[in-house]
C-alpha cells in the first residue's frame, strides 16, 4: 500500500516549486504576454504551443492538449507516479517527506544518494589520494585543466578490489544498494568487486546537475578492458535519452540555439575547455528520436561533429535519418585525416572549430559528397542502389519545395531527367498552376451547454467564494452532467492555499485528464475581475434553465402518456437510479403522482 502525503505537505511542496522555475529548469522559456512558451516537450513541433502561467501555476499545450500543474509537469516528463513526483519536488525544495519502507520513490531516493556518494568518493580520490595519482596524470598528459575536472565532477577510481566497497561499509551503505546503482559486479565466485576499477571516471548528469550514472575511461586496457565502460541502464539512466554534457551547455545552448553533438566525453570536456560551450554527446551510441527532441527544446540548429575516420562517418550517416523528419538544421562536419575533435580542440583551439563550423555542409550535401564518393568507377546498378539511397531521404522531406529543389539539383549533376528522379523517389509532381484547395469543414460549434459546464468548472477552480456559492445551490449542482459534476466536487474539495495560487491545487484533483486540460485552457482565457462575476451568473443561469427545461419536458411527456403498470414501473425505477446518483427527484414524476 502507498505511503500517504500529508495534504499541508504536498502545499508546502507545490509553493517551494513556481511551475516557471521547474520548467526551465528542463528548458529555455521565452516571455509572450503574460505566458512563458518553449516548444512542447511531450510531442515533436515545429513552433512554440507549450505555454506557462506563472501567475495560475498551470501549463498548458495547444498543440497536444497536456495540461496541469507541477506536478502534472514533473509526472509526465520523469515517467513518474503522483506521489513520486511529489517526492521529486520535495528533493528539490530541500522539504524532507518521511518515506515508508519499501516504496519505489524511496528506493529511486536511496539510488540517487549513493550515486551522489559515489561521486565525492571518486573526485577525493582524483584530487587528495596517492592512489588517484595515475588518473590526475592521464588527464595532465592529455591536457584537462584543473577548472575542466571541476566542472564536469571528474574523477578517479583506484585499482583494488573493494576501493568503493570498503567506503560504502565505513557509511552504512548495504551491498544490495550498491548492487542497485551498478557501482558494484558479482565474481563467478559470487564475491562482489568494485564495478569500476582503475579508471578515470565521467559522472553522468540528467539537466538538473544531478549523478545518474558513470561512464569510467581504463588507463590500463590489458586488465581492464574494455577501453570506456558506461554503467548499466537504471530507473534513473536511460542512454538512448541522455547527452553528455547538456547541463554544462545548456544555458548557451539555449541563448544560441545551436548544439554540437559529439561523440565522446573528452571530445565534450575539452570544447568546453577551448570556449565552446554548446557541445555535448551521446553515450557510446548513435543518436535517437529521444535525443532530437531533448535537442528540440533547446535548440534550432545542430552540428553534428564526428571523427574524420570512416566509423566517425558512418555514424553520421546513421544518425541523418532522424533528422529529415525534425524541424531542427542540421549541419555536418567530419574532420579530416581522422582526426577526432578532441585533438583537433587541442591542437588548433576553438576559434578554429567554430571557423570549419561556418562551412559545415547542410545534411543533403554531407549525402551528395558520400554519394559522389560511392559512384566513382562503380558499376551501373551500384550507381542505380547508392542513387535510390538518396532519393529515399528526399522524399522523405515534409517541405515540398525543399524537395523540389534537391531533385533538380541532382539532376544537373548526374544528367538524369527531373521527373525520372522524381518517380524513383515517388515524390509527387509540382503542378504549374495548383488548383486552389477546397476550405475545410468548420469545425462544428462548441455545444452550449457543454461551453457552460466548462467555463463554471473553471470559475470554481478560480475563485474559493464561487465553491461557497455553489454548495449552497444544489439545483446547479444537479444541472451538471455526471463527468462534469464529478470534476466539481473533486474541485470543491481541493484544499485552501493561504497566499498561494489556487487553480493548480484545484485542478490537481481531477482525474480525467481530457477534462482538467479543457478546465485549465478555459482559466487561462479568463481574466480576473468583475467580468468573473458576470460569467459565473450567465452560466450558472444558463444550465439551471436548461435543467429546468427538461424537466417541463419531462413532465409533459409524462402527463400525455397513460401511467399503466409497466410504464409506472419504468417511471420507479428512473427515479431510484437518479435518486442513487445524487440528484433531486423529478419534478415530472411528483407532480404527476400528485
Amino acid at each position: 500500500m502507498g505511503h500517504l502525503i500529508p495534504e499541508d505537505v504536498v502545499e508546502s511542496v507545490r509553493q517551494a516549486n513556481p511551475i516557471e522555475d521547474v520548467v526551465s529548469s528542463y528548458f529555455p522559456l521565452k516571455p509572450v504576454g503574460r505566458n512563458l512558451v518553449a516548444r512542447c516537450p511531450f510531442h515533436a513541433e515545429k513552433s512554440p504551443s507549450f505555454n506557462v502561467n506563472p501567475e495560475r501555476q498551470i501549463f498548458k499545450c495547444f498543440g497536444c492538449d497536456k495540461a496541469g500543474d507541477v506536478f502534472t509537469f514533473v509526472r509526465e516528463l520523469e515517467r513518474l507516479d503522483y506521489p513520486s513526483a511529489i517526492r521529486f519536488l520535495a528533493r528539490r525544495a530541500n522539504i524532507s517527506i518521511d518515506e515508508g519502507p519499501g516504496t519505489e520513490a524511496g528506493e529511486r531516493e536511496e539510488i540517487r544518494k549513493a550515486l551522489e556518494w559515489a561521486t565525492r568518493l571518486y573526485e577525493t580520490a582524483l584530487r587528495q589520494e596517492p592512489a588517484g595519482e595515475p588518473g590526475r596524470a592521464y588527464l595532465r598528459g592529455r591536457a584537462m585543466e584543473r577548472p575542466s575536472w571541476d566542472r564536469f565532477r571528474l574523477g578517479f577510481a583506484p585499482d583494488g578490489a573493494d576501493f568503493l566497497r570498503s567506503s560504502a561499509r565505513r557509511q552504512g551503505l548495504s551491498d544490495a544498494l550498491l548492487r542497485k546503482a551498478g557501482l558494484v559486479s558479482e565474481r563467478r565466485s559470487g564475491d562482489l568487486i568494485d564495478f569500476f576499477r582503475g579508471r578515470v571516471m565521467f559522472p553522468i548528469q540528467d539537466p538538473q546537475g544531478r549523478t545518474i550514472a558513470f561512464g569510467g575511461r581504463t588507463l590500463d586496457e590489458e586488465r581492464h578492458p574494455p577501453k570506456y565502460l558506461n554503467s548499466a541502464e537504471s530507473p534513473l539512466f536511460h542512454k538512448g535519452s541522455t547527452l553528455y554534457g547538456l547541463h554544462q551547455g545548456r544555458l548557451e545552448i539555449s541563448r544560441e540555439r545551436e548544439a554540437i553533438v559529439m561523440e565522446g566525453y573528452t571530445d565534450v570536456i575539452m570544447a568546453h575547455q577551448c570556449g565552446v560551450p554548446c557541445a555535448v554527446a551521446a553515450l557510446g551510441t548513435a543518436l535517437t528520436r529521444e535525443h532530437l527532441v531533448i535537442l528540440e527544446r533547446f535548440a534550432d540548429r545542430v552540428f553534428l561533429l564526428f571523427d574524420g575516420d570512416e566509423a566517425g562517418e558512418k555514424a553520421t550517416f546513421r544518425s541523418l535519418d532522424l533528422f529529415l523528419d525534425s524541424s531542427l538544421e542540421v549541419r555536418v562536419l567530419a574532420l579530416s585525416g581522422g582526426v577526432d575533435p578532441f585533438d583537433f580542440l587541442k591542437a588548433r583551439g576553438g576559434k578554429a572549430l567554430e571557423d570549419l563550423l561556418d562551412d559545415a555542409s547542410e545534411i543533403f550535401e554531407f549525402l551528395w559528397r558520400r554519394l559522389q564518393a560511392r559512384m566513382a568507377d562503380a558499376s551501373p546498378p551500384a550507381q542505380l542502389h547508392a542513387l535510390g539511397e538518396i532519393l529515399e531521404r528526399v522524399a522523405r522531406l515534409p517541405d515540398e519545395l525543399k524537395r523540389e529543389v534537391w531533385l533538380r539539383h541532382i539532376a544537373e549533376r548526374t544528367g538524369f531527367s527531373a521527373d525520372a528522379l522524381r518517380a524513383r523517389a515517388k515524390a509527387p509532381a509540382p503542378t504549374r498552376t495548383p488548383a486552389p484547395p477546397s476550405p475545410a469543414p468548420a469545425a462544428p460549434p462548441e455545444n452550449a451547454t457543454e461551453r457552460a459546464q466548462v467555463w463554471l468548472s473553471a470559475l470554481l477552480a478560480m475563485r474559493p467564494d464561487f465553491r461557497t456559492a455553489f454548495r449552497e445551490d444544489p439545483d446547479l449542482a444537479a444541472a451538471l452532467d455526471p463527468d462534469w459534476r464529478a470534476a466539481a466536487e473533486r474541485i470543491l474539495h481541493a484544499p485552501a492555499l493561504p497566499g498561494g495560487d489556487i487553480l493548480a491545487a484545484a485542478v490537481a484533483g481531477i482525474e480525467n485528464d481530457a477534462l482538467k486540460a479543457r478546465i485549465i485552457e478555459s482559466a487561462l482565457q479568463i481574466e480576473p475581475g468583475e467580468s468573473m462575476d458576470r460569467l459565473y451568473e450567465d452560466c450558472a443561469g444558463f444550465l439551471r434553465d436548461r435543467s429546468a427545461r427538461r424537466r417541463r419536458e419531462a413532465l409533459q411527456a409524462a402527463r400525455s402518456t397513460p401511467l399503466d403498470a409497466a410504464s409506472l414501473e419504468r417511471n420507479l425505477r428512473a427515479t431510484y437510479a437518479t435518486y442513487r446518483e445524487g440528484s433531486p427527484l423529478p419534478e415530472a414524476w411528483t407532480e404527476k403522482k400528485s
